[in-house]
């Protein structure tokens, strides 16, 4: 749990410039703008919160039979080169969902929705209007590609390399 010893040491502000760069896609680790959002919005949050949400992901239970159970249009989406939550993941995931659809936003990490946003809002537009036309391909979960141009079951308690077992 190193990010959260140095966003309680150090803030969160410097905690997200480590935790950043698998979180976007490498070529914009140079896109000030976009780290800058990015760091601006970690700097809203705080150590003990960001302490939760890793708690969280740690000891997260196995959704295998809840992903199973949805009955509803789902949309997966990640960007192809994110570190933390790789495309098998997602893939695992939208298999899992009766009407799960993946999205997958080439040249983009885990922040695809600030890294790629004409993409995401192409993808959700073109998912919304399948799914509010019934379209009968939704549940064949068909990959999308949003950018120009069934796995083993999903285990939410695998490992995240990013994440450090907690110490006693």
């Amino acid at each position: 749990m190193a990010l959260v010893e140095r966003a309680r040491t150090e803030g969160m502000r410097a905690m997200g410039r480590e935790w950043l760069r698998p979180m976007v896609h490498p070529a914009r680790l140079d896109d000030r703008p976009l780290v800058e959002a990015i760091l601006a919005m970690v700097g809203r949050s705080t150590p003990e919160r960001f302490a939760g949400q890793v708690r969280a992901l740690i000891d997260r239970p196995d959704l295998t039979d809840l992903l199973r159970a949805v009955r509803v249009p789902t949309l997966v989406a990640c960007g192809r080169e994110d570190a933390w939550s790789p495309v098998a993941q997602h893939e695992a995931i939208a298999a899992l969902v009766p009407r799960g659809r993946l999205a997958v936003f080439d040249d983009c990490g885990h922040m695809a929705p600030m890294e790629r946003p004409a993409a995401v809002a192409r993808a959700l537009v073109d998912w919304l209007r399948a799914a509010a036309a019934g379209d009968p391909a939704e549940p064949a979960r068909r990959s999308v590609a949003s950018t120009d141009g069934a796995s083993s079951a999903f285990r939410a308690s695998q490992t995240f390399p990013m994440l450090e077992a907690p110490s006693a």
